[in-house]
């Protein structure tokens, strides 16, 4: 009976708050007062915890940048909550400013080199898990984050091209690691370049061995793996590879030795994208499948970015401090397409890649760049196609023991799953995702004229030919 009261009391003093819009606690405190000690105390604790656990789980979602000090938060809406309840005067609660607050490096950028050393120690994935977290964590400080970001795409860039590079930049990470002052530190706390084919000194000593079985597709699966954890798990991240990000000297230092002349190389996810011309990468399945992930989550706010400045005119443009579109150039959105016509692609890279070529449409070039190369490789495929079946056509009508496929060997160029044709199928359904035509597209809109252009200029017309004269 008791708790039928209390919960009456609760529901007619939310109908009051509702009524007349004022800010008013759910328990009268003429109401309190009323009630037993032991019932009175009960109400105040759960009010207590209940505080506790929002404040908690509000706190878990909010950046690093602009998060409020949960502490002081929980402790002032306590203190405020439990006067409330024993004060007779009914006054509003007053909302507490939020506080900006700072995350202190944990470790510094010689601890960073030393922990990322784990990535060359080949490991299951639930075994690096606890890794993973720890980096994220470390993740909160804005320096921290850039420090490992930018150390994990070195050696992805530069260390996963043979056995030599590979075991250059894990010595490179061991000597960097070293605290200025301690035995063995260089002088140059920058990264030193060997030769190709040049072992370092080993005078790093046992802790600079190089780790058994690691090679460079495990490198690249477990740094490729952190990356996809922190976009995923940590919104710290959510911009990262979008920003300008030239003040780190590792990115500096790889835009010098590629020789980029643009402004790309600040931009951590072009980066990212001129991985898909190494062949260890592109060639692994394992790690394109990961790698087009990460591509797929690293490009998502870029809609974000888009919605937001298109709300604003010129002016607010240029005054506008938050994120912009990053510079992403014609050779990176290429190899976005090439995933679509490499001779391994499965279907969960195929609809990883789809979205990322939908999340970069955004960008000005890239409304250019994926028409003209998806329309450019259709045409090149069916061509292709279309000798190749006009060879078949040859082929069937010379055989006359039709019992064995193997008889025919031009039927193997359309058994594979590399075949043409999936390729063809494949940039085909990329152009129709691209421009999102489906049954309820207005088929006179200037998407579907486009569209239609496209096909137009692919070159389709003798694939069909040959095709029908294949049956018989």
């Amino acid at each position: 009976m008791r708790e039928d009261v209390f919960a009456q009391h609760v529901r007619e003093r939310r109908a009051a708050a509702n009524t007349t819009g004022e800010s008013i606690t759910e328990v009268d405190p003429a109401f309190m007062d009323a009630l037993p000690d032991d019932l009175r105390n009960e109400i105040i604790r759960n009010e207590q915890r209940l505080n506790l656990e929002n404040a908690f789980i509000s706190g878990r979602g909010r950046s690093s940048d602009s998060e409020e000090d949960d502490e002081g938060d929980m402790s002032g809406q306590f203190e405020t909550r439990t006067a409330t309840l024993n004060e007779k005067p009914m006054t509003p609660v007053k909302q507490k400013k939020r506080q900006r607050l700072t995350f202190p490096p944990l470790i510094d950028r010689y601890g960073v080199a030393a922990l990322l050393k784990m990535v060359f120690v080949p490991q299951l994935y639930y075994k690096r898990e606890n890794f993973f977290k720890t980096l994220g964590y470390l993740c909160y400080n804005k320096q921290t984050r850039s420090e490992i970001i930018a150390l994990l795409l070195y050696i992805l860039q530069e260390g996963i091209m043979d056995q030599s590079s590979l075991e250059a930049i894990y010595f490179q990470l061991c000597q960097r690691a070293k605290i200025p002052g301690t035995p063995d530190a260089t002088k140059n706390d920058e990264p030193k370049t060997y030769a190709k084919g040049c072992r370092p000194p080993v005078s790093l000593g046992i802790s600079a061995s190089f780790p058994m079985s690691c090679t460079g597709a495990t490198v690249a699966t477990q740094a490729i793996d952190v990356i996809q954890y922190l976009l995923e798990n940590e919104s710290h991240m959510k911009f990262h590879f979008l920003s300008d990000q030239e003040s780190n000297p590792f990115i500096r230092k790889m835009g010098k030795k590629h020789k980029l002349k643009d402004s790309s190389y600040k931009y951590p996810i072009n980066i990212l994208f001129n991985l898909l011309g190494n062949k260890q990468i592109n060639e692994d399945t394992n790690l394109m499948d990961i790698l087009s992930r990460t591509f797929q989550i690293a490009t998502k706010p870029l809609q974000l970015i888009q919605a937001k400045l298109d709300g604003m005119d010129t002016e607010a443009r240029t005054q506008f401090k938050g994120p912009q579109l990053p510079i992403i150039p014609d050779r990176s959105l290429k190899q976005i397409i090439n995933i679509l016509i490499a001779d391994e692609c499965a279907s969960k890279v195929f609809q990883q890649t789809i979205s990322s070529i939908q999340n970069l449409s955004v960008l000005e070039n890239a409304k250019v760049v994926f028409p003209r190369e998806l329309s450019k490789n259709a045409t090149s495929l069916s061509k292709t196609i279309s000798t190749d079946l006009r060879e078949l056509i040859k082929e069937l009508q010379s055989t006359k023991d039709f019992s064995d496929d193997s008889s025919i060997p031009e039927l193997t160029k359309f058994s594979s799953g590399s075949s043409d044709q999936a390729k063809l199928l494949r940039v085909l359904t990329a152009l129709d995702y691209l421009f999102k035509i489906n049954d309820k597209t207005n088929m006179d809109s200037a998407e579907a004229k486009e569209l239609k252009e496209l096909y137009k200029n692919s070159a389709l017309g003798p694939l069909w030919g040959a095709l029908s004269d294949c049956l018989p």
